[in-house]
């Protein structure tokens, strides 16, 4: 009799939420690069494939950038996941040609002294063009560079007519943008994504031919809450154009205080000045899958489709429940590459495969 009133004591002061078990994560093969390709100072921003490389894109805040590409030779990556190799021990770079200067100032002059250029956010290879996201606080840009190969030695050259303008939505967020590119083998499309997409009837990303001709607008059909942090093509089982997409939550919720953040007002309500409701925690709760949104970080790979200029979405895997800043994919083998970008300071830049169990 004492036994069960202490149990029943235990389930009346000890709710069972409390203890709820957070859903398992993919495991993760960690791919090592010598030679202080992965060092701090190194912000990479896009991951992607090309040719017979995985392409690493920094950031490339300015025109006084220094930062290069790092091409790293798919049988090199092969040979460390398959325990022949403990690291990658060369890699190519692929300097960017003075000609992106003139695209640089050509964007601050539109968007004035007033408003931040921001540098690269993604990047996809279509052959031998290769077509960056550009981040600034009033708009967002599309630029086109096309990859030049002379003695063994490679460069992105740039020509200024090659620009699209993104309009962002409607977000009171300065520091966010179309973090999310790639290709639709298919349909031939380019497909551009915002990083928020947590807003009813909102435009958050685009499609256009690689020409940027043909520019169309999509909404998602249900909020997605939490970053978008970059999305990759596939094929689904019946052969169709498909996405799989990094969705990143930083909980900066101070715990302690009980302090409502910038970050996390936003994820919720699209507004750093508003403070999200009940209901909205509850959703976003929901979504974790028994996660502690007060206490844990957040990452998943989820998959996307796009139908009538509508994108939906579903979970297909856990990633981590650590505050790592994944911040690019691409499909690789049966899983994808993923890459943390190397913030905050200190921290170095981290290439990683997955193995997905579930595929769309």
């Amino acid at each position: 009799m004492k036994s069960i009133i202490t149990l029943l004591w235990a389930i009346l002061f000890f709710p069972t939420t409390n203890y709820c078990q957070l859903s398992p994560v993919a495991s993760e093969n960690n791919i090592l690069i010598c030679c202080q390709a992965t060092a701090p100072d190194n912000e990479f921003s896009g991951l992607l494939k090309w040719r017979n490389f995985v392409l690493l894109i920094p950031q490339h805040v300015s025109d006084t950038d220094m930062h290069n590409i790092i091409a790293i030779d798919t049988l090199s990556i092969d040979s460390v996941l398959q325990h022949q190799a403990d690291s990658v021990y060369h890699y190519t770079t692929i300097i960017f040609d003075t000609s992106l200067h003139n695209i640089i100032h050509s964007i601050q002059q539109t968007i004035g002294k007033h408003n931040k250029y921001g540098g690269f956010e993604a990047a996809v290879a279509v052959d031998d063009s290769i077509f960056f996201t550009v981040e600034t606080d009033s708009l967002c840009y599309v630029v086109k560079g096309v990859i030049k190969e002379k003695e063994d030695k490679y460069r992105v050259v740039f020509k200024p007519k090659d620009i699209l303008a993104l309009q962002k939505p409607n977000y009171r967020f300065d520091n966010a943008g179309f973090e999310s590119l790639t290709y639709l083998p298919a349909s031939k499309k380019l497909v551009a994504l915002y990083e928020n997409n947590n807003l009813s009837n909102a435009v958050t990303g685009y499609t256009f031919n690689t020409d940027f001709t043909h520019k169309q607008s999509l909404q998602f059909n249900k909020p997605l809450l939490f970053r978008l942090t970059d999305i990759t093509a596939i094929k689904d089982s019946a052969g169709n154009d498909a996405l799989l997409g990094m969705n990143f939550f930083y909980n900066d919720f101070k715990k302690d205080t009980g302090r409502k953040a910038t970050e996390f007002n936003y994820y919720f309500t699209g507004d750093t000045n508003k403070v999200y409701t009940s209901k909205q925690l509850t959703a976003a709760q929901s979504q974790l899958h028994g996660g502690n949104l007060l206490k844990d970080c957040f990452s998943r790979v989820i998959s996307l489709h796009i139908h009538n200029n509508t994108v939906s979405w579903q979970e297909e895997e856990i990633i981590s429940y650590q505050c790592d800043n994944w911040e690019g994919i691409t499909s690789y083998k049966k899983g994808v590459l993923l890459m943390v970008d190397g913030k905050p300071p200190g921290v170095n830049c981290r290439l990683s495969y997955f193995e997905l169990d579930n595929q769309p």
